[in-house]
């Protein structure tokens, strides 16, 4: 961009020059100075590497069109997500909302011409993948980052402004050298922009937690508790995974809207009323109750996930390990000394070369009755007090080797030392590679979430207690290759 006088126009090579005049009392003065060097001279305006420059009905029409193409993508894109909402979803904020964010910055003044874009997110969309309405309120929870408890579906209307601010904050620097057409860059002041940028990203992170704060007091308690462990690290690594079928990333529409109901504290539509227990069913029954195998399931999901992951950089891993014998009196009351006692995980190798470790899993669920009122840290303690009570002394003094209890919850959160485990993991692995630690400690996390979320969306609607059979029908394992019952009495015949 270069500025003549009242006149401004953009020449990126001299056989391409534009000019753009601001009003026709400056066109004589544009022809006289470039009419004859073959440069294109308009009133209006002209396209820019995917953006505008020129008058504002001009920027605006153009802008316009731009929205009313986005319009039918998003709308294409519903009728996906009644179908396949994960797949929309991903397809969505990874790939289609990145379209319209470069205009933002680069075009001032333009927010209000997104409001189409923002009625067919809001009212098409979003239903869609949920397969619900959504109120107001959720709709600006939707639009905060997932590491905040949202969605990450943006309201383009509110950010349009702010991003067209920090761009132009933050490129300056880059302005002043154009507008003096001083084609070096060694007069940057890199470190000057980069703190610019941190202090940016500061300021719009505080903004967010605000606006976290203020939507938070919005919403039920319930739905309150739900969106703080949404927060937590790793709860929210398996809506940022693209969904691939090789890795198991992959929900059906029922399981997605399922998991969406869960991280919101939403009642789950078509969940049977009453357990096997003959208790009243609900979302934290169902993740409490001993009724079935699903409880123990849970577990060994998470269990079998850690060892196969364990087996790329430790030896000798094993699961269900039975510990060595031990007489009651060499331990503290409270201790584990039951013969034939088992942990879930040993594994040689993971802190030193020689050094056994043993892991024991817990699965607690945050909003059950008895854990309701904890905040995260005190029932991470508890259960991580518990688990060392039983077998910390135990490990140490007669197996000689470490422990380390992994303590998650059913909404994807983990305890302090189960995230210390994971690092650790992570960088043995990233070490031993030459990867990239973030890309490890990423696929460590979406890993174990998705098992615990599937185990989980399993627990919500699976089959609880015995089903009752026809007496006129005979059992299974009653029944010979042949399908002669093998108790029929052949004395008749």
């Amino acid at each position: 961009m270069c500025e003549v006088g009242p006149l401004y126009g953009y020449h990126p090579k001299p056989s391409k020059t534009i000019l753009i005049v601001k009003d026709l009392v400056n066109l004589p003065k544009a022809n006289a100075l470039f009419g004859k060097c073959g440069v294109k001279i308009t009133l209006e305006g002209e396209r820019h590497l995917g953006a505008v420059v020129g008058s504002k009905k001009y920027r605006d029409e153009y802008v316009r069109a731009k929205v009313a193409g986005w319009v039918r993508d998003v709308e294409e894109l519903a009728e996906i997500g009644k179908n396949e909402p994960q797949a929309a979803y991903s397809a969505y904020v990874k790939g289609l909302s990145h379209r319209w964010t470069y205009v933002q910055r680069t075009v001032g003044d333009i927010s209000v011409l997104f409001e189409p874009l923002e009625q067919a997110i809001s009212k098409k969309f979003i239903p869609a993948i949920m397969g619900r309405e959504i109120s107001t309120t959720y709709r600006e929870i939707f639009a905060l980052p997932i590491r905040h408890g949202g969605l990450g579906i943006a309201n383009p209307m509110k950010t349009s402004d702010s991003e067209y601010r920090a761009s132009t904050a933050i490129n300056s620097q880059f302005t002043e050298l154009i507008l003096h057409q001083i084609q070096s860059t060694e007069q940057l002041d890199r470190k000057s922009m980069k703190d610019k940028i941190k202090v940016i990203k500061q300021i719009k992170e505080d903004q967010l937690k605000a606006r976290y704060k203020e939507l938070a007091e919005r919403i039920s308690l319930i739905s309150k508790k739900s969106l703080e462990l949404a927060c937590e690290k790793g709860a929210s690594s398996w809506l940022s995974a693209l969904p691939l079928e090789s890795l198991g990333y992959v929900l059906n529409k029922r399981e997605f809207r399922d998991s969406i109901c869960l991280r919101y504290g939403w009642s789950i539509p078509n969940i049977p009323t009453w357990c096997a227990c003959k208790q009243k069913n609900n979302i934290d029954h169902a993740l409490s109750c001993k009724s079935g195998p699903y409880v123990i399931f849970r577990h060994n999901a998470i269990r079998d996930a850690y060892a196969e992951i364990l087996k790329e950089i430790c030896i000798d891993v094993k699961t269900e390990p039975t510990l060595l014998p031990v007489n009651p009196e060499d331990l503290c009351p409270t201790a584990n000394s039951a013969d034939q006692a088992r942990l879930d995980i040993v594994a040689t190798g993971l802190w030193s070369p020689f050094e056994r470790t043993f892991f024991d899993v817990r699965i607690t669920h945050p909003t059950a009755p008895s854990n309701v009122n904890l905040t995260s840290q005190q029932l991470y303690k508890r259960n991580e007090t518990e688990k060392k009570t039983a077998y910390c002394q135990r490990c140490r003094q007669v197996e000689k080797a470490g422990f380390c209890c992994l303590v998650h919850t059913t909404s994807g959160g983990m305890s302090p030392e189960c995230e210390a485990f994971n690092k650790q993991l992570a960088h043995r692995i990233a070490d031993k590679r030459k990867d990239d630690y973030a890309s490890v400690a990423n696929y460590i996390r979406t890993k174990i979430r998705f098992a615990l979320l599937k185990s989980v969306l399993l627990s919500l609607r699976g089959v609880r207690g015995k089903q009752q059979k026809e007496d006129s029908m005979i059992a299974t394992s009653a029944v010979a290759f042949g399908l002669i019952p093998e108790k029929v009495s052949y004395e008749a015949y």
